[in-house]
């Protein structure tokens, strides 16, 4: 019994190359670096894109629950600064968690970035990031919310957003200002609640 094996030498078709565009339409091509190596270190969530959908069956049966909503508008009395380094965690979390979170040294299993977002539209996506990272049992997210020096305030709005609305949501245990490798002060590694 022989069997059909294709070769580098078969040519596509005409019917090959249109299925091939049809199923890759609306994707982007991933960035490569100098040396033309795949950047594919962390699965980045881009916004309205690769969102998980949970049904209340599944919520049930893994003991996840959606995020209560949390106040948009909330503002602090200790608001910070483009300079400023964002630090936040509840008790609960070891000093050994927190220190490798600090560092850069947990892995990021998700990313979100929120550059050019008007604050409606980062409020979304930071809550169905949280819900999809939540479900999805990620520990280590992170969220890049930019230095926000091309804003014409002199606070930067969605440093200051983030960082009020990441202390409203109780399966966040800590964040911190990311190394300067991942994003520096224009993001943060946050820390989620197992579930």
């Amino acid at each position: 019994m022989t069997s059909h094996m294709t070769s580098s030498k078969d040519k596509l078709t005409d019917d090959d190359i249109n299925l091939f565009r049809n199923a890759a339409k609306g994707t982007t091509p991933l960035r490569q670096n100098k040396k033309g190596k795949k950047k594919v270190d962390i699965a980045t969530i881009t916004p309205t894109l690769n969102r998980k959908k949970i049904s209340p069956q599944t919520e049930e049966n893994s003991g996840f629950s959606h995020l209560d909503e949390i106040n948009i508008d909330a503002t602090s009395s200790d608001e910070v600064t483009a300079a400023d380094i964002l630090i936040f965690s509840r008790p609960g979390p070891q000093n050994k968690i927190l220190r490798k979170l600090r560092r850069g040294q947990i892995p990021i299993e998700a990313a979100l970035d929120l550059h050019g977002m008007r604050v409606t539209d980062a409020y979304s996506e930071i809550m169905g990031f949280i819900n999809h990272s939540l479900s999805s049992s990620y520990r280590c997210i992170k969220i890049i919310h930019g230095k926000g020096r091309g804003a014409k305030a002199e606070m930067p709005i969605l440093k200051n957003k983030v960082n009020n609305w990441l202390k409203q949501i109780p399966q966040v245990m800590a964040f911190c200002s990311a190394q300067p490798n991942d994003g520096g002060i224009g993001a943060v590694y946050v820390l989620l609640k197992k579930v």
